[in-house]
């Protein structure tokens, strides 16, 4: 699946009359527009103050990272990136309540950036994941909003180039004859690293696989997630504690929980079953207020 999971984590967006390709762990479309939003910022301020930066870093390849540090110390990281001959973007403050500044550079200037970790306490490098991650909710929401606004037309290419790619991932495994298909409801994701989700699997009550965020796409507004199950990989199973549980390959979970043919043979069971205890109850309530009653008439 390699190719697939390849596919799943690039994101492109057209800006100015440029291709910007991505390579991250989240390509949601929420994710994106959130991307977008951000850059589109960025190249507004840039071309206020006469900076080309982020639309070089762009060009140069999607293979960009953060640079995370304590707000008072930007002058100090400005001045050190210029003289190392750090190519760098400021990124709009997407956190205030953090007390952290971050800025985005390319890969290849890691060693420098961390030349200036050295000398500035509390910094780090991150993914641009983690950025957006970050990000306070309402302050991503507006940024999208604003850009929404003032740039409709780079909103309509991101969303229909993202539906596009969807629609790629969703076809090269439909035609992958060593995977399975399956869909997963956002309600059975459980836990989240910046890597991986833990889905609980269908009708089992203590039984959760991982997933790599590498490995799925969010179709349905982000309600569902569509992946593939690799028919002869095998896949762990924990308990909700992370503890394994057993082993079955990706044809067994298929056909045991994730079959849409099965699921609603299982569905129906379990709704017939559901039905029958309602049902019960029902007659042992309307017993039990017989007994009450005649129990009444013999006090009598």
């Amino acid at each position: 699946m390699s190719e697939i999971q390849d596919a799943a984590q690039i994101i492109r967006v057209s800006m100015e009359g440029m291709e910007i390709i991505m390579r991250l762990g989240k390509t949601n479309l929420d994710f994106v527009k959130g991307v977008t939003a951000v850059f589109r910022q960025v190249l507004e301020k840039e071309k206020l103050s006469g900076k080309t930066s982020v639309k070089q870093l762009l060009k140069n390849g999607g293979d960009l990272q953060v640079f995370k540090f304590p707000s008072e110390n930007l002058a100090a990281v400005k001045k050190m990136a210029d003289k190392y001959g750090i190519l760098y973007s400021i990124l709009p403050d997407l956190n205030q309540s953090d007390g952290m500044s971050e800025i985005l550079f390319h890969s290849q200037a890691a060693p420098r950036i961390r030349s200036i970790m050295e000398q500035i306490q509390n910094s780090k490098i991150e993914s641009m994941d983690d950025y957006f991650a970050n990000a306070e909710p309402e302050r991503m929401e507006k940024a999208v909003r604003e850009v929404q606004e003032t740039y409709p037309e780079d909103m309509k290419a991101v969303t229909h180039t993202k539906q596009q790619e969807i629609r790629q991932f969703w076809e090269e495994i439909q035609n992958n004859p060593d995977v399975n298909g399956i869909t997963i409801d956002r309600k059975m994701v459980v836990d989240e690293t910046a890597e991986s989700i833990k889905t609980r699997i269908p009708y089992k009550k203590n039984e959760y696989i991982w997933l790599k965020k590498s490995e799925i796409t969010w179709i349905n507004e982000d309600k569902t997630i569509y992946t593939g199950l690799e028919k002869e990989k095998d896949y762990e199973i924990l308990d909700n504690a992370n503890q394994p549980v057993r082993k079955a390959t990706g044809q067994q979970l298929f056909k045991q929980s994730y079959d849409p043919v099965k699921r609603q043979i299982i569905g129906r069971q379990q709704r017939r079953k559901k039905k029958k205890e309602e049902d019960y109850q029902q007659i042992r309530k309307a017993l039990e207020s017989t007994e009450r009653t005649l129990s009444g008439k013999k006090g009598r």
